[in-house]
Formats: structure tokens, sequence, C-alpha cells
């Protein structure tokens, strides 16, 4: 690999990218003279977002909500609850990489707190290897963060 040490970078990236199973579209975006810009994005895509399965999330979300147990892949995960305020939480693994599903706190004053004091259901995901909070399922809609 050749060419100084973006494009060896960006190389590498390609590689584990297409690895990854992530959609040909965005690895195409990142071929060329632009191919430079793209590799923090292919970095971070491939260490945090793993594209997530939006309905394994959904499923986690409304199985941690109205059960004991979350299945996911065939595996099962107890759902345990939070200090004293009782909130419903789940690790699981998803695509090779733990998740924690958390209940949200309705006392706190973001828009989710908000709607959680309206009576919707709000679970948050966390990755737990970084610790960022990737997604939220709002009575089944799902929103993922840092998603353009």
């Amino acid at each position: 690999m050749g060419g100084g040490p973006g494009r060896e970078q960006v190389s590498i990236h390609k590689a584990q990218f297409s690895n990854a199973n992530l959609p040909a579209h965005q690895l195409q975006k990142c071929t060329g003279p632009s191919a430079r810009k793209c590799a923090p994005k292919i970095r971070m895509t491939i260490l945090y977002g793993r594209e997530m399965d939006h309905d394994v999330l959904k499923s986690v979300a409304e199985q941690m909500m109205t059960s004991g147990q979350v299945s996911v892949d065939g595996k099962s995960f107890r759902v345990s609850r939070t200090g004293t305020r009782r909130f419903r939480t789940v690790r699981f693994l998803m695509g090779g990489v733990e998740y924690q599903a958390i209940e949200q706190n309705p006392e706190k004053p973001s828009r989710w707190g908000q709607m959680a004091r309206a009576g919707h259901r709000v679970v948050q995901f966390r990755d737990l290897l970084s610790g960022k909070y990737v997604a939220v399922v709002v009575d089944q809609k799902l929103t993922e963060y840092g998603r353009k």
C-alpha cells in the first residue's frame, strides 16, 4: 500500500469496512481523491457504529419493558433493576458488541425525560465499550444518535 500515510490508512480501513458488512454505497463514497476525508468516518463506523440492527433494538426495548428476560439471537439476558430508582436495564450482545438498554428516568429535564413523563416508553441504548449512548427507542420508533 503506497502513496503516503493517508492512503495507507484508508486502504486498511476500507478492508475492515467491507468486512464489517456495511453498505457498499458508503464504501464507494470513500474512494478516489476524497478518500482521505472518509477515513475518520469509516473508523468511527467500524469502532462504534457497527451498523446496528434496528429491529433487534426495537425488540429488546419491547421485551425489556414487558418481561424479565430479553432474547437476542437465541441467547437470553436477564432484565435487572437499577439502585433506588428501580429502572429496568439489560446488557446484551448484538453483532459481537455488548450494549446496555436502560429505561429512561422520567424526572430528567431532557426531551426524553419529558416523553417518559408523558407516558411514552423510552429506552436508551449504550455501547459498553465506548460508554457512548448510541440510540433511543420511543414507542417502537428508533432514533440513532450521530446519524444524519
